[in-house]
């Protein structure tokens, strides 16, 4: 009878099997289970020193300034925008202020040209210039609420589409 080809091929021969096994469980195979164990030892040992070597207080530093320039110390704090009105006084008299500084008639008028990075804090610096642009959407286009909820939901807004621009 012939040995079957293919990968159980191994398991019919029976010295083949034993010398696999004993490769498996020698001296020679402890020896590089414990070489492993050590790198990978090794590895963690080296990652957790690079994570908790990270400087955590100078980012929680800038996160502390980013709040209180855009927030805490804000003319119109963050947690006072509850309507469109008051989102724009926030992003006039707080936002275009945090980003560009007191004198913000230097940056706003058309034409006017902004320097590539703008000083935010220490190192930090803004690349490029923030844009907002607010786009209108004619309602009831190419959206679809479900049935048990179309009297919560008179209106609504669809994808965005060019045709769909008011």
């Amino acid at each position: 009878m012939a040995a079957p080809q293919g990968g159980l091929a191994i398991l019919v021969d029976e010295k083949r099997v034993n010398e696999l096994l004993t490769q498996k469980s020698g001296a020679k195979a402890v020896l590089r289970s414990m070489c492993n164990t050590i790198l990978f030892v090794c590895f963690l040992s080296l990652f957790t020193a690079l994570a908790l070597s990270e400087p955590r207080n100078k980012k929680r530093a800038f996160e502390a300034y980013v709040r209180k320039r855009f927030d805490t110390e804000a003319l119109v704090p963050l947690g006072d925008v509850t309507s469109v009105k008051s989102f724009w006084k926030y992003h006039n008299e707080s936002f275009m202020p945090g980003i560009y500084g007191a004198d913000v008639a230097k940056y706003s008028y058309p034409g006017a040209v902004i320097a590539k990075l703008l000083p935010i804090e220490g190192a930090n610096h803004l690349y490029g210039v923030a844009r907002m642009r607010a786009v209108n959407i004619k309602p009831n286009i190419d959206c679809m609420v479900a049935d048990q909820f179309q009297n919560y939901f008179p209106t609504c807004y669809g994808p965005f589409k060019q045709d769909a621009m008011d």
